[in-house]
């Protein structure tokens, strides 16, 4: 569950399953730590990269630092348009049509160019 949702949902989520499914023990996670906790790791900084926003979640021992979490409005659309404006751009001279660099060609070439780096 998102830290930053209301407590009113989060209340009434627990007295629900506390009541009528009688669960012993509930616990809300910040949604960007879990792929931290999936590494084994609880300092670490998440970086979550959607197609409209991004997020950067700094953890120390599990603890999320709350005073240098970021958003930013910059994401997977931004990137597409972004490789579709120099794409157009290099194409300028030439007469290709600008529609055939579709949204498919796009997510194609953002999965094939760009990597996923790791420090080991």
């Amino acid at each position: 569950m998102d830290y930053f949702q209301s407590n009113i949902i989060s209340n009434f989520l627990a007295k629900i399953f506390f009541e009528k499914y009688e669960v012993s023990t509930i616990y809300f996670l910040f949604s960007n730590s879990l792929p931290l906790y999936l590494t084994g790791l609880y300092t670490g900084i998440v970086i979550n990269v959607g197609y409209y926003d991004s997020t950067i979640a700094p953890f120390y021992e599990g603890v999320p630092q709350l005073n240098a979490f970021t958003h930013c409005f910059t994401g997977g659309f931004r990137i597409n348009k972004t490789l579709h404006e120099d794409l157009c751009e290099l194409n300028a001279e030439e007469t290709v049509n600008k529609d055939i660099i579709s949204f498919k060609v796009l997510e194609d070439l953002k999965f094939k160019v760009c990597k996923i780096l790791s420090r080991k």
